[in-house]
Order: C-alpha cells, then sequence, then structure tokens
C-alpha cells in the first residue's frame, strides 16, 4: 500500500526509514550532504562498458576480482567527475554498502545491480543482501536500470553416509545346549539351532536444509538535475536454497549365531541372515526467499513508500 505524506509533516518518519529511495530536483530544497561511511576515493572519469565489480574496495574487472582476496570491509565510497554507462556496460556492488557521488552522471541504458543472477552462496550458508546503494548525482542524463538482487541461498549440506551408528541390533543367537540332540530329525536342525536373522537398520542421517536467500538490500538515489533522466528499479530477492535428499538408511544388523554345544560342536545350525537396511531419512527443508525491502521516492516534496 503507497503512502503519501508532505514533507513538511513526514521529516520524522523519513528519518525511521532505512533503504529509501531519494529523487530531488534542482528547484528542491538541498538536501544535507550524507555523513561519510569511509574516506572518499577520487576516481575522476570512468566509462562502463563492460562487467565490473566492486570488490575490495576497488572498481575491478571479474578476472582481476578472481585474483583478489575478498576483504572484511564492506563500506565504500567513490567521487566521479564523470560516471559513463555505456548500454552493455554492468557495475556490480556485490552486496558491498556502496556510496557513489557524481557530478556528471550519463547513462546510455547501462545498469547497476548488486549480484549477478547467478550468485549462489556456498552449500550450508545464507544468500548475502544486496547492500546497500547511494547515488549522490549532480546531473543526470539518459536512462538507468538499477537491479537490487540478493544472492540465493545456499543448498543444505548433503547427508552424512551410514556409519556404524545406524547399524542394525544383531539376531539373537541359537538356543543354548550343554549337547547337541543328534536324536531331532536331520531336517529340523537349522530351525532348531540357526541363529535369528538381524534387526533392521536405523533411519538414514537426515539431509541438511536449504538456507534463506538474501534480501534485495536498500537504496538511496540523490540528484540535481534529473529532467532528463529516466530510471527503473528492480527488486528481486534470492531464492532460497534446495533441501538434500535424506541419507541411506543403516546396514542390517548381522544374523545371530548358530549353536556351538559346550564342546565347541555345532549341532547343524545356520547362521541367521543379515536384517534390511533401515529406511530413507528424512529429506531436508527448502529455504526461505529473502525479503523485498521498502523503497522511498521523494520528489516534488511528495514522499512515497512502497514495498
Amino acid at each position: 500500500m503507497k503512502t503519501i505524506l508532505k514533507l513538511t509533516t513526514g521529516l520524522a518518519a523519513l528519518a525511521m526509514l532505512a533503504g529509501c529511495v531519494e529523487f530531488k530536483d534542482a528547484d528542491d530544497e538541498t538536501p544535507h550532504a550524507p555523513e561519510p561511511m569511509v574516506e572518499v576515493q577520487s576516481m575522476g572519469n570512468l566509462v562502463v562498458d563492460k562487467n565490473l565489480y566492486i570488490w575490495n574496495g576497488k572498481i575491478v574487472t571479474e578476472e582481476e576480482m578472481l585474483s583478489i582476496e575478498s576483504g572484511k570491509n564492506k563500506d565504500f565510497e567513490f567521487q566521479f567527475d564523470e560516471l559513463r554507462f555505456e548500454e552493455n556496460g554492468v557495475l556490480y556492488t556485490m552486496g558491498n554498502n556502496v556510496r557513489i557521488h557524481a557530478n556528471r552522471f550519463v547513462s546510455a541504458k547501462g545498469r547497476i545491480a548488486t549480484f549477478p543472477k547467478n550468485m549462489k552462496a556456498q552449500l550450508g550458508e545464507e544468500g548475502r543482501s544486496g547492500g546497500h546503494i547511494l547515488l549522490n548525482l549532480g546531473v543526470a542524463v539518459g536512462g538507468l536500470t538499477i537491479e537490487m538482487r540478493g544472492e540465493s541461498g545456499g543448498d543444505g549440506i548433503p547427508a552424512k553416509y551410514p556409519d556404524f551408528a545406524l547399524k542394525g541390533p544383531k539376531g539373537k543367537d541359537g538356543r543354548s545346549e550343554r549337547f547337541c540332540q543328534r536324536r531331532r530329525p536331520e531336517a529340523l536342525l537349522p530351525f532348531a539351532y540357526s541363529g535369528a536373522e538381524g534387526l533392521k537398520g536405523l533411519p538414514g542421517y537426515p539431509g541438511g536444509d536449504g538456507k534463506k536467500g538474501g534480501a534485495t538490500g536498500t537504496l538511496e538515489i540523490s540528484i540535481e538535475d534529473s529532467s532528463r533522466f529516466v530510471h527503473n528499479v528492480e527488486k528481486v530477492p534470492g531464492v532460497g536454497g534446495m533441501g538434500k535428499p535424506g541419507g541411506v538408511g543403516g546396514d542390517g544388523g548381522d544374523g545371530g549365531n548358530p549353536t556351538v554345544d559346550s564342546r565347541g560342536q555345532n549341532c547343524g545350525g545356520i547362521r541367521g541372515l543379515m536384517g534390511p537396511r533401515g529406511d530413507k531419512g528424512p529429506d531436508g527443508k527448502n529455504g526461505a526467499n529473502g525479503e523485498v525491502q521498502t523503497s522511498c521516492i521523494t520528489k516534488n516534496k511528495i514522499m512515497n513508500c512502497s514495498n
């Protein structure tokens, strides 16, 4: 549900809203400069004409990203004289908290995205949030698509292979005899003196649950002159990971031993059969999808908030 509030009566509410999308025309009141998150890196001019990634505080190609170890810091801030996007240019923020300031911003159907579409967390790990993006632009020209995408959750961890702990109990040994009773009919000896079949194995180990997908992340945009600029914001929460199938049941128990009399002689029975394998373990559950976070657009002193 959309809520429209006059800015003069909604400043308190605006201060409490995280992750808003904010637009300001040149004739709007001059916004307060955001407090720096980290040291601002002066980048001069940059043309984004291919896939580029914000990784460990640098803007790099995919090949360069794979050769740089990820650092712990996830907050980065960049200042550009001119930031230009060509039609096939994409800048991935990779779930970092990124502030981009540009005196001039030109985009020929370029894109800014939090993650590539195929990004998925490792087994047993939740998907990362899209983080936070701030675009603080002077003059903006052209069209830009912004994809707020959560990372897909990792699939569950495969079930453990059955070990000795899942093996069924041993079958009962043949009856105790001091002396084998040879007077029994020969055909009845195996039934009288054989060990019992082993018991059924225990159920297999459970499959791991899939993990939750990441939230879309939050976005702020502040533009001094947006008269020749259009944008499109797409929000795609991370898909939950798949649960893994339950594991194979445990081995059946060993068969019981045949009767042996006090002299160590087999009384004519046989060892019991191995018991049946245990049932398959429970399947893991699929992970939940990530959240779609609220966006707020402020333009012409009117604030519009929606999910």
